[in-house]
């Protein structure tokens, strides 16, 4: 879990994803904790 979750802020802050529109991201962190949420 932590693995996602810092791949995903690293991708956001300092990655391709930090160009991306605010509500890109917010649907990309939703999907996140799905996939997260399913795997617990």
């Amino acid at each position: 879990m932590w693995s996602c979750v810092h791949g995903m802020a690293m991708l956001r802050n300092h990655g391709p994803l930090r160009d991306m529109p605010p509500a890109v991201n917010t649907a990309l962190a939703e999907a996140l904790f799905v996939f997260i949420l399913r795997g617990l």
